[in-house]
This record gives C-alpha cells, structure tokens and sequence, in this order.
C-alpha cells in the first residue's frame, strides 16, 4: 500500500465531511513526520525527526530565573534542616551534626562557619589555614565573606581574587562615633560614581553560583548591575527610606567572574558573599584594634538578619589582646559583656554552636633593650600586658559560666617570654612588636585549632 493511500478521501456531499476533515489532517502529520511519499516500506524516521527542539533558559546568561537578580528580606525564610541543640556536656553538638549532615549528603546548601575578632582575625592567614584544613576534610562551599576593600592588604579571601574600579570609599565599624549602619561584614562600602565596580574572580575551578549582600537603601540611592563572566544578569535599584535589604543573584553554571556595578548615584554595600552548593564556609571578620566591645557599634537588626541568612553551625569570638593592653579592665564587668554579646548571638541563631578564643600571650618590654654592642643580662626581660591576665580570666570563666566551648590559644604562646622565643626562631613565629605573629605563626595556631575541631568531630562520631 501506497503512503498517501493512508489519507482518507473526503467526498463532496458527505455528511461527515468535517470529521474526515480532521482525520486528513492527522494522517497527512503522519505522513510528513514519516518524511513523506515512499513506493513500499515507510521512510526510516531520521535522528533530527526524533531530537525535541532545544529547550532555552527561561532567565538572562542560561539561569533558570527570569529574574536571577533580586532584592529581597536579607534572611529570607527557607526550610532548614534539623539540627541538634547544644548544651553544656556538648557545646559544638550544633556544629558536629552540620558536619555529619555534609559527610551524609544531606546538606542543602553551604554550612558556615563565622569569626568575629581583631586584628589577629582580621588577617587571612590564620583564617586561611582554618579553611583549608576544614575544606579539605568536608569539601568547599565557596569562599563566602569578601573583603570590603581591595586595598586592604591584610584581609583577602584566597578562594577569589578581587579587583577594584572607580572610587569606593570604605569605613569600619571601631569608633562608635563612625556613622552606620554596620553589619556583619563590620565594614562600609560607599561609591559615588557610576562605573564603580567591584570584580571577584574564582581560584576555584569549580566556580561560584551564588552572590548575597547587604545594601544601604539610600533616598537618593542608585542602581547595581550584577553580571558574570561579563554578562548582564540584571539591574536593580537600591533607593529607600533607610535600613538595609538583601541583594541575591543566581549565577549561571560555570561562572567564574562576578561583577557588582555602581550604575548611577550613590550605593552602599555592608557586606557581600559568594558560595556554591554544599560544603563548608568559613569567614572571617575583624577589625584592627577591636574589642568585644565594638559589636555594640553594629545595626542589631542587621547584624541579626545577615547572620541568620547564613544560619551558621557555628560562630567564634576572638577577642581579648586589645583589652590586655588596657589599664581599666574591671573583670566583672567584662563578663557581663561577654554575656551580653553570646545572650544576642544565642537569640539571633539559637542554632548555631558558640565558641570562644582564649587570647594569645603578647608581651611588652620590662626594661629597656641592651644599647647596641652590649650583652643583655641573663633573664627575660618582656611581661604581659596590665590587664591580659583578667581578659583571659573572664573569658575562660564565661566560657563555662554560659555553657560554650573554648579553645585555649595562650597554650601555644606559653607566656611573655614564650612569645619572645617565637620572635627568635628560625623562622620566626612572632613580629618584633611581641603582639602580632608572622603568616608560619597564624598557620601553626591554625592548624592547632583546625585540630581541635576535627578531633572533637571524630569523638563525637565514635561516641553517638
């Protein structure tokens, strides 16, 4: 039988006409799909008959957003997964669940780990040695927080590069005379002009798939253009009557480079971040010269609000060395403080796991220096700090009063004279000013306390 002898013949005059109509249009869609007329067997059915047209991304650069850019509450509700509380006899059971739950494949999304601290955190070395060691065990969510400056020369993330274009006038969050709002981030990041831009590109190859950050609604505020590896995902304005609102942006697989633009008047940023899928997170913020204290200079609200956008597993204040170098430090009154800043931490993520750094030993000098040439009599000539002593008292004690874990950094230090040994070897562990240490210091104690937190995960394994 013939192809087209499948076509049925509609008549004139037949009462039917209409439904043979039809059955002439399906049986010709047949026959066309079949690749038409053929003298005996059927047409074989070609590959590009069976390929379905290419489905395009619904959103701009192949996301599946029609608006992967977008502003929105800065913790916008989501379903998290359960987490054991902590308690005293388990203070980081928050922490080691998080971790199970991203060996088990059962995390969602990234599990973060947050430090707020001075100058010794303010640095990347130590918290870069944390993140890989950790990255390393539990796998990479990205490199989270971002420098607020890419001038600063002691505060970059080594999973992205950052570059700078335009103007960007940036201010901390250390005088409580400095205009907010601040935030997490304990920064602010102002541009002017248009063009201004900040540029983050991956180390990673695996790339980046998420931006967040916290935007100052200004009155007369201006637009910022998100893009990735140069193309535009979107604009959005930031005008408001005040306070602060999340910008989210879904970026495309394979994006490598993200780009947040000033496009026209003034914006302010308070913090952004980039993360990927699951795996650990690990920021680091901090101020030189910071005390415990300083929080108190941050927009509550805010604070609260980035915080339980990144609803971390755990969360670690390392304070003290300042303090140390006061001379008015009541040590009571330090305690109250501490229990004031982990009574917010515990309101703002009741999730989370809290712990505290006992600080390092620093020195200052006792007596003079030996003149040049001169033999320096025998004996150590550095002592603590006036009020090192009761920082690490307070801390110690709140640590146990309030049921949170501590990690005891002095252990490693060993003492004003300790720290001047450290200045001494080869290579050297501390800087001349007996306060801060070189990068192989920060990288030893890092390790140290890297350590601390896997050796508790694996007990906590064996014994649950």
């Amino acid at each position: 039988m013939l192809a087209t002898d499948r076509i049925p013949s509609c008549m004139p005059g037949s009462k039917a006409i209409a439904r043979c109509a039809r059955s002439a249009a399906s049986a010709l869609a047949v026959l066309l799909a079949l690749g038409g007329c053929s003298t005996g067997a059927s047409a074989p059915v070609t590959q590009a008959a069976m390929t379905p047209p290419a489905v395009r991304s619904p959103g701009p650069c192949g996301t599946d957003r029609v608006d992967p850019v977008r502003l929105e509450a800065i913790a916008a509700p989501r379903t998290l997964p359960p987490r054991r509380a902590a308690s005293r006899e388990q203070p980081l059971a928050p922490f080691y669940d998080a971790l199970a739950q991203l060996e088990r494949r059962q995390a969602g999304e990234p599990v973060s780990i947050v430090i707020l601290g001075d100058s010794h955190m303010a640095g990347h070395v130590f918290a870069g040695r944390l993140r890989e060691r950790l990255q390393a065990r539990f796998g990479s969510g990205g490199p989270g927080a971002m420098p607020g400056r890419a001038q600063h020369r002691a505060y970059r993330n080594p999973l992205a590069e950052v570059q700078q274009t335009g103007t960007w006038n940036g201010v901390n969050s250390l005088r409580p005379a400095t205009p907010g709002p601040f935030g997490l981030s304990l920064y602010r990041l102002r541009a002017e002009e248009s063009g201004a831009a900040l540029l983050a590109t991956a180390t990673e190859p695996s790339g980046l798939e998420r931006l967040a950050a916290s935007v100052v609604r200004l009155p007369d505020g201006g637009h910022l253009r998100v893009s990735a590896n140069g193309c535009t995902l979107g604009t959005v304005a930031t005008a408001g009557p005040g306070g602060a609102v999340g910008l989210v942006a879904d970026l495309p697989r394979g994006t490598t480079e993200v780009t947040v633009e000033a496009v026209d008047g003034p914006v302010e940023l308070i913090g952004w971040r980039l993360t990927r899928g699951r795996g650990l997170v690990v920021e680091n913020h901090g101020v030189n010269g910071a005390q415990l204290a300083m929080l108190a200079h941050l927009d509550p609200e805010i604070f609260a609000a980035e915080l339980r956008q990144r609803d971390p597993a755990l969360v670690v204040l390392a304070f003290g060395t300042n303090e140390a170098f006061t001379t008015d430090l009541a040590e009571g009154r330090y305690r109250a403080l501490i229990a004031e800043r982990v009574a917010a931490l515990r309101q703002a993520v009741p999730r989370a796991a809290i712990l505290i750094v006992g600080p390092p030993d620093s020195a200052v000098a006792s007596r003079p220096a030996p003149a040049r040439g001169r033999r320096p009599p025998p004996g150590c000539r550095w002592k603590e700090p006036p009020s090192l002593a009761a920082a690490k008292a307070a801390l110690r004690q709140s640590a146990a009063d309030l049921g949170v874990a501590y990690w005891d950094w002095s252990r490693l230090t060993r003492g004003p004279c300790g720290v001047d040994a450290m200045t001494r070897r080869d290579p050297p562990l501390a800087q001349a000013d007996h306060v801060h240490f070189t990068a192989e210091g920060y990288a030893q104690a890092a390790e140290q306390f890297a350590r601390f937190l896997i050796d508790g995960y694996a007990r906590r394994r064996k014994t649950s």
